[in-house]
């Protein structure tokens, strides 16, 4: 995808993954900068909901009545 840069003559291309912009630059990709840019895409996006744990429960007290 490529848009015109606002007052410029540069153009931005984006490089695209499904909906997901996965790089931004000036100069015409070639596939394998594509290639590269879609690979760190999905391995960052991977690697993010491992490094996040679940929360976890706190334990329940047990209380002894003494008599």
């Amino acid at each position: 995808m490529r848009r015109p840069l606002v007052d410029g003559v540069y153009i931005e291309y984006l490089i695209m993954d499904g909906n997901t912009i996965a790089a931004k630059q000036i100069s015409i990709p070639d596939e394998p900068t594509c290639a590269d840019a879609i690979k760190r895409l999905r391995a960052a996006t991977h690697a993010a909901p491992e490094k996040h744990s679940r929360p976890k429960k706190p334990r329940a007290f047990r209380i002894r009545e003494t008599s």
